[in-house]
């Protein structure tokens, strides 16, 4: 038999396999978001090119021993032997495949594909040369088919992912390109009868596609990482979101039960928390920044500008209450959380993983965020209402003092409107603040405008001049 076939022939049967590890590969590079229809499935994928693997194996070892029965050839001992390792190793990679284990599995089958070498080669050379031509001419036109194959596996994921809006290394696709032409010209000269220039024209194609399986595994690899990174930050933004909630509910506990110090120190805890989490999201956007995916850097970027304005406002909060100032701080603790929770509503987009992982946390930070609004609100108004009735009851004590001074003459009549005029613009400033806050009751901002009613009567009363002033009187409604 001529030794350039019979070397086309073993390379064919045997070291051909190797390109059929390029299909599991691809598939690999076709991590998905999410199990979703028509979309690649990594796991899914992985085992079903695995399977495919280990049966094109299978098929290899029963063609070189229908070769060797076909011309009553008999295997040296050591070659059965091999023969019945490559079987049960084949055996054994069927059985993990069924349990999921893809990666295990092809690695028997590699195993098995070694123990057929020899036999191979023992077959070869022991068949007539008109049989081995047939069996080059046949191998050769199956290799190409797989070949043809990994491209369109290829271009697939190349497709899939430039959807996505990922630029592919310009080097994948030219290599897959010459491939897929290196394969037609393939299959024209091997139609012509050429199996050297066919077979050769083959190794070149296999050489370009496993450049670019190789390369396109490394880009994906990266790419996947980077997801990874931005996923994992996007449940633990969410997940910080949800132990900030407790935290701010906690600080409504105590502030309710005036324990301002308590509330500081949980506030004081909760702002460390938003401090531990802006450092690892600016870890994590160093990571992300350094790809081509903009979804995860576009989403890192939402939650980290979300966590460094909450900061601002926990800060300011922490101050307000550091000067008694509850409402100020409630109210900075609620842009706080609000800004976290917003963000929190816009992030995921294709990072599809993350999407369904945030539904559960989305759920209960939902129904906590509504719990502390009104808990929020209710505290604003009792604050509110408190600090506008205690400071109305002052004005009209005030206001009953001056016109007592005036009645026993201890102060002009002037001075009398000065301070009138004075009280009266108090009140003014009040009711402003009262007419911006919706938490504050009607009864409240009534109350402020009777009040600046009363003190005005009273000013007209001294500047015409009546002996008696008889606004005094109505400031008694302050305390109904």
């Amino acid at each position: 038999m001529c030794k350039g076939v019979a070397a086309i022939v073993l390379a064919i049967l045997v070291a051909g396999v190797v390109m059929a590890i390029a299909p599991a590969t691809v598939v690999l590079a076709e991590k998905p978001l999410v199990n979703s229809g028509s979309e690649p499935v990594a796991k899914d994928g992985e085992v079903e090119a695995a399977q495919a693997f280990v049966n094109r194996i299978k098929e290899h070892v029963s063609r070189i021993l229908e070769l060797a029965e076909e011309y009553n050839m008999t295997l040296p001992g050591g070659l059965g032997e091999r023969v019945q390792l490559a079987r049960q190793l084949l055996e054994n990679a069927t059985q993990l495949l069924e349990q999921g284990r893809a990666r295990e599995a092809v690695r028997l089958a590699l195993r098995a594909s070694l123990a057929l070498r020899p036999i191979a080669e023992n077959v070869i050379r022991g068949i007539p040369e008109s049989a081995s031509t047939k069996v080059a001419v046949q191998g050769l036109s199956r290799a190409i088919e797989l070949r043809e194959e990994v491209v369109r596996r290829l271009n697939r994921t190349i497709e899939w992912l430039e959807e996505r809006g990922l630029d592919i290394p310009s080097r994948i696709e030219e290599a897959v390109d010459n491939a897929s032409k290196l394969l037609e010209v393939a299959r024209e000269e091997l139609s012509k009868g050429n199996i050297s220039v066919a077979a050769r024209l083959l190794s070149e194609a296999s050489r370009l596609l496993g450049l670019a399986n190789a390369w396109l595994s490394e880009y994906t690899g990266r790419l996947w990482a980077r997801i990874a990174v931005a996923e994992g930050a996007v449940r633990r933004f969410a997940a910080q979101i949800l132990v900030l909630l407790r935290h701010f509910n906690k600080s409504i506990d105590m502030l309710e039960a005036n324990a301002t110090d308590d509330a500081l120190f949980v506030l004081t805890a909760s702002q460390r928390i938003l401090q531990s989490l802006e450092r690892y999201l600016e870890r994590a956007k160093e990571i992300v920044a350094t790809g081509e995916d903009c979804d995860a850097a576009a989403t890192l970027e939402t939650m980290l500008d979300a966590v460094e304005n909450a900061a601002i406002y926990a800060d300011a909060g922490i101050a307000a209450l550091e000067e008694d100032d509850v409402v100020g701080a409630v109210e900075n603790v609620k842009e706080a959380y609000s800004t976290l929770t917003t963000a929190l509503e816009g992030v995921g987009g294709k990072l599809r993983a993350a999407a369904i992982a945030l539904h559960g946390f989305k759920r209960r930070i939902g129904m906590l965020k509504l719990s502390l609004d009104a808990r929020i609100k209710n505290l604003i108004e009792r604050r509110i209402a408190l600090f506008a009735d205690k400071m109305l009851r002052d004005i009209a004590m005030e206001v009953r003092r001056v016109l007592a001074m005036v009645r026993s003459g201890r102060i002009s009549r002037d001075d009398a409107i000065e301070k009138l005029m004075r009280l009266k613009q108090t009140v003014e400033e009040l009711m402003k603040k009262l007419r911006s806050r919706e938490e504050v009751p009607m009864q409240l901002k009534e109350r402020a405008r009777i009040l600046r009613e009363t003190i005005e009567r009273a000013i007209d009363e001294l500047s015409t001049g009546p002996s008696t002033v008889t606004a005094v009187s109505t400031t008694s409604h302050e305390h109904r």
